[in-house]
């Protein structure tokens, strides 16, 4: 025997509203039960509600935004291909930034990784450097400073002595 009725001459709205929630935490709560039939871990439970969120935000995102994660996908590769990555790849952590981007904490890592390499290749410029060229640069630089000095000193010497002079 089959028996059909029309749901909205037996309940009301508030009524049929009531049961579709009802069924949507069932469903929920079926699909987080473990084996076991007890709740998943914590870390489960918010993996999944993270999950479902990020999908239902990316829903709304997509009617607003059409083929927006295409343009995402565009945007990051033409930032990473960037020879002058912006600040925003590179970011360190500070007042205005909670924590280091991904691409500080790669470079990081990868500095810490190569840090005897890096110590050698110091060591080597240090080693290398031509200390004498630089020196006599430098003694140049103040000897030049030292006579323009000098100069200034005996055109102001002189317009004085000649100043005395014609008084």
């Amino acid at each position: 025997m089959k028996i059909e009725f029309d749901s909205n001459e037996v309940l009301s709205k508030y009524d049929l509203r009531e049961i579709a929630i009802g069924v949507v935490k069932e469903e929920v709560k079926r699909y987080l039960r473990g084996e076991n039939g007890k709740l998943s871990e914590e870390d489960n439970l918010q993996r999944v509600v993270s999950n479902h969120a990020y999908r239902l935000i990316f829903d709304e995102v997509e009617k607003i935004v059409p083929n927006y994660k295409e343009s995402l996908v565009e945007k990051i590769q033409m930032v990473i291909n960037k020879k002058d990555f912006s600040y925003h790849v590179w970011q360190r952590k500070d007042a205005w930034h909670p924590e280091e981007s991904y691409g500080w904490k790669i470079a990081l890592d990868e500095m810490k990784k190569s840090e005897e390499i890096i110590r050698n290749n110091v060591r080597k410029a240090i080693s290398d450097f031509d200390y004498s060229s630089f020196v006599r640069e430098r003694v140049s630089e103040e000897v030049n400073n030292i006579a323009n000095s000098l100069y200034d000193l005996s055109e102001l010497i002189r317009d004085k002595t000649e100043k005395i002079s014609k008084a």
